[in-house]
C-alpha cells in the first residue's frame, strides 16, 4: 500500500494532467456536433475494417461451403428462369414476377452477423459509396434477410429478420391471405405470423411471401414456411409459427434491393 502511494505521489502531476485532458476532451466532444460526427464515422470505419478482416479469414476456411452455396443458388436461379420462359400459366398466376426494371440490386457480403441476441443485426461491406441507403431491403439466395437501418461510406448495418423491430407485410400462399411476419425472440428458427383471423383456413407447409403493401421488398419474395397453427387462443387471430426460408447460420452473400419508385409511392400515400 505504501509503495502504491509513493508511486501515485511521484507521478501525481502526470496523472492530474491525464485527468484534465480526459475531462477537456469529453466536454469538447459532448458539445460539438461536428466532432461527434467525425468520431462516429471514424469509429464506424475502424470497426467495419476489423469485421471485414475477420470475415476474410473466416471465409477462407469456408470456401468449399461458400462455393457450394453459390452453385446451389445459381441452380435455383436457372430453374426459375426456365419456369418463367416456359410456363405462361405461372406468369398469369404471379404477374408480379414480370420484370419492370423498377428494382436495382447491389451485391454485398455479410462481415458480421448475430443470431442469438434479443434483437439481431448484420454488417455489410457496402455503404453510401456503393449506393446503399437507410430503409433498403436485403435478400439472401432464397428469401428475406433484413432491412438496412444505419449506413456509413463503406459499411452498412441492418435489422435481421430475427429482430423484433422488423415487421414485414406478407401474404400466405396462393390464397394471398394478408398477414404480418415478425420475430418475437428466443428461437432463431421460428417466426411468428400475426393478424390472421381464425376463420381463414391455412395449412402446415404453406409458404409466406412479401406482399405488395411493402415499399421495401418486391412482392412475392419467400419469407418462411408455416410449421404450426393454433386456433385455440383467446384472441380473434390464429397463433401461427413458421420457419425462415433463409439459413441465418451460414449467410455470406446477400443482395441489397433499391426500389426506384419507393419515394414516389410513399409521397403519394402521405397526401
Amino acid at each position: 500500500m505504501q509503495i502504491l502511494l509513493r508511486i501515485l505521489m511521484r507521478y501525481s502531476y502526470f496523472l492530474y494532467f491525464c485527468l484534465l485532458l480526459f475531462m477537456s476532451l469529453f466536454i469538447l466532444f459532448n458539445n460539438n456536433s461536428y466532432l461527434q460526427s467525425s468520431y462516429f464515422n471514424s469509429s464506424n470505419l475502424l470497426v467495419g475494417r476489423l469485421f471485414e478482416f475477420r470475415s476474410s479469414i473466416i471465409n477462407y476456411f469456408f470456401l468449399k461451403e461458400i462455393n457450394a452455396n453459390i452453385l446451389e443458388e445459381n441452380k435455383l436461379l436457372k430453374k426459375n428462369l426456365l419456369e418463367l420462359k416456359t410456363n405462361s400459366h405461372f406468369l398469369q398466376t404471379y404477374p408480379e414476377f414480370i420484370s419492370k426494371d423498377n428494382y436495382e440490386i447491389i451485391s454485398a457480403t455479410i462481415i458480421n452477423n448475430s443470431i442469438f441476441k434479443n434483437d439481431n443485426n448484420f454488417t455489410l461491406d457496402k455503404g453510401t459509396n456503393d449506393g446503399v441507403k437507410v430503409g433498403q431491403g436485403v435478400l439472401g439466395p432464397y428469401g428475406i434477410v433484413g432491412k438496412i437501418h444505419t449506413v456509413s461510406k463503406n459499411f452498412s448495418v441492418g435489422y435481421s429478420l430475427l429482430n423484433s423491430k422488423l415487421m414485414i407485410s406478407s401474404f400466405v400462399g396462393k390464397s394471398k391471405i394478408i398477414s404480418t411476419s415478425n420475430w418475437l425472440g428466443n428461437d432463431p428458427e421460428t417466426l411468428n405470423l400475426l393478424y390472421v383471423p381464425k376463420h381463414f383456413k391455412l395449412l402446415i407447409g404453406d409458404t409466406v411471401f412479401t406482399s405488395s403493401f411493402s415499399a421495401t421488398f418486391p412482392q412475392g419474395v419467400p419469407i418462411s414456411i408455416i410449421k404450426d397453427i393454433d386456433n385455440k387462443t383467446n384472441s380473434n387471430f390464429l397463433e401461427i409459427k413458421s420457419i425462415p426460408i433463409e439459413n441465418f447460420y451460414s449467410l455470406f452473400n446477400v443482395y441489397i434491393i433499391n426500389y426506384k419508385l419507393k419515394e414516389e409511392k410513399q409521397s403519394i400515400e402521405l397526401n
